[in-house]
């Protein structure tokens, strides 16, 4: 990999949370994400996919730098984005933008569109007057919407438009990174096709690459160059759409994909249901459900490892 076309960079990333549990509240540590290490070039779309609690939007909010760490670091352009200076940190805002599941609590309901989709070129004094309005119009033609749409308030679109002036508001400091958090999530199925055909037109027409994160693997195998699997908090496989979804290495991508609708195949590759890998885990988090499980797979914990051509974590393949 050119170095100069990698854009953000994450190395041993890891979240913990302290929690309360049992009857007498007894502390414990939830590891959110465990030591996470990915790469996102330039023109890619590379998708985190899994179950929800998996890891995946805490994951994407410590590269967004809108939650600290606990270890590891995150790099954007090859500078780790904890030093960032003000200046840098102002332009890192700019270039990496976020598109979040929920159009309808993203957009200020007292908030007119014009307001919202012209706050970002005022926040970093770009234009001003009447070319502040041209811009809006054009933002939202770009996403499939009317300049005579900016007059009006959240509550009067439908959830698909909502995101589509999301997506805008995305585009308005023309990223070079969009981080689109279950974008499709809250909308009906005929409406996200529209939408995910419209995150594939803007990516060609402004040269976006995406972190894109969801649960839905027929969506992920047809939007994504590569995806990274994560099952409690840990990635336990990682490689190109194609090979992944075509012939998945570890136990767990076989159940997501097995599992997916419309997929026919063999039984999916799963013991039981007593999953405890989230809380003080020493070993491999997917131990409880996995059929291929050995005795060492509960103390020993498996690390990534290449494998054709992609990293997967399993001592059993």
């Amino acid at each position: 990999m050119n170095l100069k076309d990698e854009l953000i960079r994450t190395e041993g990333l890891t979240r913990e949370f302290s929690v309360r549990k049992g009857l007498f509240g007894q502390k414990a540590t939830i590891r959110a994400v465990d030591n996470v290490s990915v790469s996102l070039e330039r023109d890619m779309v590379f998708s985190l996919v899994g179950e929800s609690g998996s890891g995946k939007s805490t994951f994407a909010r410590m590269v967004l730098n809108l939650l600290k760490p606990t270890a590891g670091r995150v790099f954007f352009k090859g500078k780790d984005t904890s030093r960032f200076t003000k200046e840098e940190l102002r332009e890192f805002r700019r270039s990496v933008q976020v598109v979040f599941q929920d159009p309808f609590a993203s957009l200020n309901p007292r908030q007119s569109i014009y307001s919202a989709l012209s706050e970002p070129f005022k926040v970093h004094s770009i234009v001003r007057g009447k070319e502040l309005k041209e811009r809006v119009a054009e933002l939202l033609r770009s996403v499939g919407l009317q300049p005579e749409h900016m007059n009006r308030y959240p509550h009067e679109f439908s959830g698909g438009q909502r995101q589509r002036i999301c997506i805008a508001r995305a585009l308005a400091l023309t990223p070079e990174v969009i981080v689109a958090d279950e974008p499709l999530s809250s909308l009906d199925v005929s409406i996200q096709a529209q939408i995910l055909n419209l995150l594939t037109d803007l990516k060609e027409r402004y040269r976006l690459s995406y972190l894109f994160i969801s649960h839905d693997l027929n969506v992920v195998r047809y939007f994504s160059d590569h995806v990274a699997v994560m099952y409690a908090g840990r990635v336990v496989e990682e490689g190109s759409a194609e090979e992944l979804f075509d012939s998945p290495l570890h136990p767990y991508t076989e159940l997501l994909i097995q599992s997916s609708p419309g997929r026919k195949g063999k039984k999916p590759l799963i013991k039981r249901q007593d999953d405890q890998g989230y809380v003080n885990n020493q070993g491999c988090a997917f131990y409880p459900r996995c059929a291929l499980r050995k005795r060492h797979c509960s103390t020993e914990k498996p690390v990534l490892k290449d494998r054709d051509g992609r990293r997967v974590a399993c001592f059993e393949v």
